[in-house]
């Protein structure tokens, strides 16, 4: 696949995963800022502190070599070797596999990505999240994005919930507000989109 295919798509996948992000958080701080009370002052605080590292590491994750293992250009034409290495390791028997795409025996946990055409170290799968493959090198900057952004889901389902019931429980006359069904409308979108988010797709990374 040509590079600047494979530059522009690793990009785009980084840069939807950000809309997605900032769309509702930005839906929901605007709101706290309107209610502008001390609870909402301090979630806002909270929200804001737990998204900047969100951010920084999905970038760092995204643009970082996950340890990628140059082809071996050597055997590119004449492959002859076997498709099993064994090897004697401190008496523990190990087997390499050869990789017919990059021409070289693949290191124990290491696998080759179909998305990227790689082979990778410490594989773990490929993020379209961050448009690359998580491996060795940018396995820790994926799980600190994903935990942030479960707390952060969390927060604002949690707090969408709260502010709605409590709406209804003790300010139900003056649901007739325009500003009052925006907030109510919109705490909706939020806690909902978050829901989703986190059932389809947070919970299902922490078991990759």
């Amino acid at each position: 696949m040509d590079c600047s295919i494979l530059y522009f798509n690793k990009h785009f996948d980084c840069f939807i995963s950000l809309i997605l992000l900032i769309l509702p958080t930005s839906i929901f701080i605007s709101i706290l800022v309107k209610i502008n009370t001390k609870l909402s002052i301090f979630f806002l605080v909270l929200i804001i502190v737990m998204f900047i590292p969100i951010i920084i590491f999905l970038f760092l994750g995204g643009c970082s070599d996950p340890s990628i293992l140059e082809r071996n250009n050597e055997y590119a034409y004449y492959d002859n070797r076997k498709s099993v290495l064994k090897l004697n390791i401190q008496g523990h028997m190990i087997n390499l596999n050869y990789c017919y795409t990059c021409f070289h025996f693949r290191p124990p946990r290491t696998s080759h990505c179909a998305e990227c055409d790689n082979c990778v170290q410490n594989f773990d799968h490929h993020c379209l999240w961050m448009g690359t493959c998580v491996g060795k090198r940018n396995y820790r900057y994926f799980y600190v994005v994903i935990f942030f952004t479960t707390i952060c889901s969390l927060i604002q389902i949690f707090c969408s919930i709260g502010y709605i019931i409590n709406h209804f429980k003790y300010r139900e006359d003056k649901f007739k507000s325009n500003e009052s069904k925006y907030f109510v409308i919109s705490l909706s979108f939020v806690g909902f989109f978050n829901l989703m988010f986190l059932i389809f797709f947070l919970a299902k990374l922490f078991y990759l």
